[in-house]
């Protein structure tokens, strides 16, 4: 039986999703994909985030990994579902604290976005691959972190 994750997308992530499910399927996940169908297919973030936490809370999913324009409002919105630990990938480090202090179960990615005044740019390939396999190979560590994990529901 394959290993399943939950990847989700609004519009403008989903260039960045379906190369995450091409890389997690290669991995032998089966993915359940949640969201815009293309770059035309406008949806709004808080909607797909609601998917994906349910199938993460309900254990239908290992972890999920969910994609909008900046990554802050669906890491925002995400991480105000009980049971859900959502992390920016912004770094490798960031993943890889998230994972080992916080057991982090959700991974989220900027898809790229510019108001004009401001971009941020697409992650490179190259970047998405390391900041999955950091996530799938991060143990939590437990011990002292138990506590400080379960005051997040609280």
């Amino acid at each position: 039986m394959s290993k399943v994750v939950c990847v989700g997308s609004d519009h403008r992530g989903v260039l960045v999703r379906d190369f995450v499910v091409k890389l997690l399927t290669k991995q032998g996940y089966s993915c359940l994909v949640f969201g815009s169908e293309n770059a035309e297919d406008i949806m709004d973030y808080p909607d797909i985030v609601r998917d994906i936490t349910h199938n993460i809370k309900d254990s239908k999913a290992e972890f999920g990994v969910l994609i909008c324009g900046t990554g802050v409002g669906a890491c925002m919105c995400a991480n105000r579902k009980k049971g859900v630990r959502a992390v920016l990938a912004d770094s490798l480090e960031r993943v890889y604290f998230a994972r080992r202090h916080e057991d982090a179960n959700l991974l989220v990615f900027a898809g790229g976005y510019t108001d004009g005044h401001k971009t941020i740019k697409t992650p490179e390939y190259k970047f998405l691959e390391q900041a999955l396999i950091e996530f799938e190979n991060t143990a939590f560590e437990a011990g002292r972190h138990c506590e400080r994990v379960a005051k997040l529901d609280r």
